[in-house]
């Protein structure tokens, strides 16, 4: 097993990610794509889908010892590139699937690794889609 930082971050990661899935799940939501990517974007850490609602949800994990809340690192850059990935994730689903999709919300999932265990705070519709072009 490999215990360089960078191991340890990509865990904490992962892990973030997985608990963050597990919770869309709890609420009831499907989780219809996970970590789908997009040339010179990213990727989209996972969309989940609810009744009409889609959300695009953004999993940022930090650990006690890297500073800043994970929040802070939503920067507007960043923010506009979620947003062109969702754009043309929803440019690839399939027509009947967006029949039915009143909302769409740009969700991000803050997951703080403490001494004792995760904190896990959900921001809902934390940005919007103005100006990203």
């Amino acid at each position: 097993m490999d215990d360089s930082p960078n191991f340890d971050k990509i865990r904490l990661g992962q892990l973030g990610e997985d608990r963050a899935v597990a919770l869309y799940r709890d609420w009831g939501y499907e989780i219809i794509a996970r970590n789908d990517s997009f040339p010179q974007l990213g990727e989209l850490d996972f969309v989940a889908r609810k009744n009409g609602l889609i959300a695009f949800v953004e999993v940022r994990t930090r650990s006690t010892d890297s500073g800043g809340h994970p929040l802070e690192s939503i920067t507007p850059a960043k923010r506009a590139k979620i947003i062109r990935a969702a754009i043309l994730f929803w440019d690839r689903m399939d027509q009947t699937q967006c029949e039915s999709v009143m909302e769409l919300r740009f969700d991000v999932i803050a997951v703080e690794e403490r001494r004792y265990g995760l904190v896990i705070t959900p921001v809902f519709g934390a940005f919007e889609m103005d100006r990203v072009w």
